[in-house]
């Protein structure tokens, strides 16, 4: 027997790790408001935030790359049409948040004071403190990002009921190595 047929090694790690990344960001975007102002916490939180949030948007850079050049995997037969055409809607979907929430989150953080600081290195900002221009994307940035978490859930619905069926899309995302056989 074959494995099931699946993505590529290098696109279920890049995956996962914009996962893990996703969640961090959520996480921390979501507390971080929360705290008082003015606090080396808020400080420390909304810096990790946004050096999390840089190195997400070069995975996700790499991700559509490797996309752009390898097809995906065939969905199963068993699919319906609608199901097809839905879970590649959904995927452009969310494609098109992971670049819109870390490059608004980017964006707005050169039109703020306090500019990015990378980890320990403090990136040079390449717009000037801007509060109209920080509202706007800054606003763009958490819409979109709540937005984009609703998403992640509709997407996890989507994969669990996909695991209760069991109709082997699940198995797409796992690493070759650890993929059932047909």
């Amino acid at each position: 027997m074959k494995k099931i047929q699946g993505y590529s090694n290098s696109i279920v790690v890049l995956h996962w790790l914009i996962v893990i990344a996703v969640f961090i960001l959520i996480g921390t975007g979501w507390y971080m408001v929360e705290l008082e102002k003015g606090t080396p916490a808020v400080a420390q939180y909304y810096n990790l935030h946004k050096s999390i949030g840089l190195i997400a948007l070069a995975l996700v850079v790499l991700l559509i790359n490797f996309r752009l050049r390898n097809q995906p995997p065939g969905l199963p037969d068993s699919l319906p049409a609608w199901e097809i055409k839905a879970a590649k809607t959904g995927h452009y979907v969310l494609y098109i948040f992971l670049i819109v929430v870390p490059l608004s989150g980017y964006i707005e953080s050169n039109f703020a004071k306090w500019g990015i600081h990378f980890f320990v290195y403090h990136l040079p900002s390449w717009g000037p403190e801007n509060k109209t221009l920080y509202t706007i994307f800054n606003r763009i940035h958490i819409y979109s990002s709540n937005i984009f978490a609703g998403l992640i859930a509709l997407h996890f619905l989507a994969a669990l009921k996909h695991m209760i069926k069991r109709n082997k899309v699940v198995y797409r995302m796992l690493p070759s190595s650890i993929r059932p056989e047909e």
